[in-house]
């Protein structure tokens, strides 16, 4: 198995930046062998193609575990973008001065229900390509949030599950800012994480990063769902390895509004999800079997997906 690269972790700023950062500790992929001939040299592609944000696409070279952690940026490969297997352009590649790694990037916001395919090509290396189609999301209505005392908060929200086999992620988060020492305005940095009742979701969910769930909608059938119950806000570590909230001591905790974040997910990104999931969860059982991460991307690594994100800032009574 391969680490999957990955790049600084940013849940608000954007969705490939939430999901793949912590990769860097936990991260492998489907069926590689480290041992293999060549195993070293092949191309991966990380990407969660959504509706908010321009497609972002990471290009990296997979290294066997056992010889290091060296990430290697692809900052010159050739990264076609089509849509509805029509050429569209190619991925621009910039990095900011401050990140790890930089990003091959879109001129446009991507289409709900469009299929979308990335190619890339560098060097000697093997071609990889994958695919990706948005879903239809849902709408979050008749959300309330009581604040009860100390750090605890009853909420409840409702979302029309479509009739259609669905798939989600969950979390709920408040805002961290600091103060802007000459305009006196707020300056928004990091979330701080909100521990949900488990019972709000099915049985089966599996928890996930920044203290969320990964579930289908076996329990729904279809219906109007009811989120209802008690939760907790702080600086709440994860429970996962790696995934560690490490807002500084110097952000406040804006209460004034419980953000809800439910990500309607394609079949491809609840599988990764899932599936990474169980792999870091069974980390922290002795014994447990180790499972690997899915991944769709032809004569490579790493994923390509498309996810539909709802998010509501819900006033705090």
């Amino acid at each position: 198995m391969h680490l999957i690269n990955s790049i600084p972790f940013s849940f608000l700023k954007n969705s490939l930046h939430s999901l793949l950062a912590i990769l860097l500790l936990t991260g492998c992929t489907k069926e590689f062998d480290p041992n293999i001939e060549g195993a070293k040299d092949k191309i991966i592609l990380n990407t969660f193609v959504n509706n908010l944000e321009v497609i972002k696409a990471s290009v990296t070279k997979s290294f066997p575990i056992n010889q290091g952690f060296n990430i290697v940026e692809l900052a010159d490969a050739d990264v076609s973008l089509f849509e509805n297997g029509f050429f569209l352009e190619s991925l621009i590649y910039s990095k900011n001065s401050d990140d790890d790694l930089g990003l091959f990037t879109s001129s446009f916001i991507p289409k709900i229900d469009t299929e979308y395919r990335i190619d890339v090509e560098f060097g000697n290396l093997e071609k990889v390509t994958a695919t990706a189609t948005i879903p239809n999301g849902v709408s979050i209505s008749n959300s309330n949030v009581e604040y009860l005392d100390g750090n605890s908060y009853k909420l409840n929200f409702n979302f029309q599950d479509p009739a259609e086999v669905n798939y989600y992620y969950m979390k709920m988060f408040f805002r961290g800012f600091k103060t802007d020492s000459v305009s006196g305005e707020k300056v928004f940095i990091d979330d701080f994480r909100i521990e949900m009742p488990q019972e709000i979701v099915p049985a089966e969910a599996e928890k996930y990063l920044d203290n969320g769930y990964v579930f289908k909608d076996d329990d729904y059938g279809g219906s109007l769902v009811e989120i209802a119950g008690i939760a907790k806000s702080g600086n709440i570590p994860g429970d996962l390895p790696g995934d560690i909230n490490d807002i500084p001591e110097d952000v406040e905790m804006d209460s004034t509004l419980l953000f809800v974040r439910l990500e309607t997910l394609s079949e491809e990104a609840y599988k990764f999800y899932y599936s990474h999931a169980r792999s870091i969860n069974a980390d922290l059982l002795p014994g447990a079997e180790a499972t690997s991460i899915f991944s769709n991307v032809q004569n490579g690594a790493g994923i390509m997906s498309g996810i539909f994100v709802s998010e509501v800032g819900i006033p705090v009574n």
